[in-house]
């Protein structure tokens, strides 16, 4: 069953009737605002929608009568709480044109298909009527991708895939599963775990994302192949249907559509690899006396083949800011006592960084994996600290807008990098990103804070994933933010690291990517092929 629109918030994040615990947590903005070296931290409160003028819709009454002919009157829909919502994302620059009440880009027409048939003869009409095409899942791109930008053409429409949400058919004896891929994250699963299985992905914006949204928004890994979970996928296009697991009908696609973003075509079904549902899961979670002793234990169990089903760690500063910020208004944070006794035990000094590790299965292979893993822990003079109590994994959205109704920002940022030059990548980018805070605080004594974690790994590569809190210039907020991100990018680059779509990579700002021109070749020639009139997402394509 499809989200309730209604029910979700238009400018912000996830259930409008969620109550927003930190309001009251006057001990979380004064430690907040300590850190960010600001007196106090003030609300911000956005735009009510009744107050906001949205421009008038573009699509013209033929066009409209001949759309609606083909998934019927209800499902096109032009209230203005429709298009609003469908106006922007949700990455941290879609919620401040939001919140600052900037509808200017707000679709014509919000239309609901209900299978790839429809939604290839609404393609088919909107080629010749020139109607540009916007294709919406969750709306939870960190790409901004779901943005309602006409381009050349007359008007345009969001195609919004919730009700295509249908599970075609699992295959328990190949562990495949053939899904529409407006399903949310939570409903798939759900289905998953009655017959036993699981997908075993788990995006932070799961609760409100589909299984399009997962392939369209994310690009391969430059360093290997796609996700090993995602088998094949059914592209609708202005000039027909692509199903990228047919063998011997051309080279595979699939590996292309990730990170398209709705350029190639609509993402209308997919099939994935799933596996059997664990009898056990068990968190971990162990410290280490600085990160660069735990990146070498984190490459040691990756390149040994005993990692276990998922790693995370943390840098100090993310090890120190998550632990206090979760922690406060108790005796005494768990994470200083961690600290204290690791640094008691080593002789140390400085803030440990954590590293948590999921293992699954039944006693006995959870007993075996952590055995192997934390023996490779201890010859990087690692310390288990027992079991981990969970994770605030799927929160971080919620907390982000509670930040922005206090004046604060977030962004995010990942890069990949191998091995050899990983520190070095992660020293530069934290740099950088350090002092772009610096240089565009409100105020001289302002900075922000910059957390990192290691969020993928492999024998070979690792990816980084940064985020920087920090107080907001209000009135200058996305020139802030555009200053944040080029400095970001380019300490990635100098360093070596290639930056994940989001970071630079789709505005052209990359340059120094030896394989650049041809990429962009190959793309262009590609979006020409299957989408020769710039319908789709018109005007995105990478330059």
């Amino acid at each position: 069953m499809s989200q309730d629109r209604s029910k979700l918030r238009w400018n912000g994040w996830g259930w409008a009737a969620r109550k927003d615990e930190l309001a009251q947590r006057d001990d979380v903005w004064v430690w907040l605002a300590a850190e960010l070296g600001m007196p106090a931290l003030l609300a911000t409160p956005a735009r009510p929608l009744e107050e906001i003028s949205l421009p008038p819709g573009t699509l013209a009454l033929p066009h409209r009568l001949e759309l609606s002919a083909i998934v019927g009157a209800s499902q096109l829909r032009e209230s203005i709480a429709e298009r609003a919502f469908h106006t922007r994302g949700r990455s941290y620059r879609d919620l401040l044109h939001l919140r600052a009440g900037d509808l200017a880009e707000a679709p014509d027409a919000v239309i609901y298909p209900r299978g790839t048939d429809e939604v290839l003869a609404i393609l088919a009409v909107a080629a010749t009527r020139r109607i540009a095409v916007i294709p919406f899942g969750g709306g939870t791109s960190l790409e901004s991708g779901v943005a309602a930008i006409r381009g050349e053409c007359e008007s345009v429409i969001t195609l919004d895939l919730s009700e295509m949400d249908r599970i075609i058919a699992i295959d328990t004896v190949s562990n495949t599963a053939e899904v529409e891929a407006g399903i949310y994250g939570p409903a798939l699963e759900s289905a998953l775990k009655a017959k036993g299985l699981t997908l075993d992905c788990a995006p932070q914006a799961n609760e409100f994302s589909t299984l399009g949204g997962w392939i369209a928004a994310r690009p391969a890994d430059p360093f290997g192949p796609p996700p090993r979970w995602l088998c094949s996928v059914k592209l609708a296009t202005p000039t027909g249907l692509i199903n990228t697991g047919q063998r011997g009908a051309g080279p595979d696609m699939t590996n292309l559509v990730l990170g398209s973003e709705g350029q190639f075509g609509i993402i209308t079904e997919a099939t994935i690899g799933l596996k059997p549902l664990p009898a056990e899961c068990h968190r971990h979670t162990y410290l280490f006396a600085d990160f660069s002793s735990g990146l070498a234990a984190l490459r040691a169990i990756h390149q040994e083949g005993c990692s276990p089903v998922m790693l995370r760690l943390c840098d100090s500063e993310e090890t120190r800011v998550l632990g206090t910020f979760e922690q406060l208004g108790k005796r005494r944070s768990m994470i200083d006592r961690l600290s204290a006794r690791f640094r008691a035990a080593r002789g140390t000094i400085g803030q440990p960084c954590q590293m948590i590790a999921g293992f699954e299965g039944d006693a006995a292979t959870i007993a075996f994996q952590r055995h192997r893993l934390e023996a490779v822990a201890r010859r990087y003079h690692g310390i288990g600290q027992g079991r981990s109590e969970g994770s605030q994994h799927f929160q971080g959205p919620y907390i982000r807008d509670s930040l922005l109704e206090r004046g604060m920002g977030v962004e995010t940022f990942e890069v990949s990098a191998r091995w050899s030059n990983l520190q070095s990548v992660y020293e530069s980018t934290r740099a950088g990103v350090d002092a772009a805070l610096r240089e565009t605080a409100p105020r001289e004594s302002a900075h922000g804070i910059v957390l990192c974690h290691v969020a993928a790994a492999a024998p070979s590569t690792a990816t980084l994933a940064f985020t920087a809190i920090f107080p907001r210039a209000i009135g200058a907020d996305l020139e802030q933010a555009d200053k944040i991100e080029a400095a970001a990018l380019q300490a990635m680059l100098e360093a070596g690291g290639v930056p994940h779509r989001g970071s630079g990579w789709a505005k052209g700002t990359s340059s120094q990517d030896d394989n650049r021109e041809s990429a962009v070749a190959v793309w262009r020639a590609v979006k020409l092929s299957l989408d020769p009139k710039d319908v789709l997402a018109p005007g995105k394509a990478i330059s």
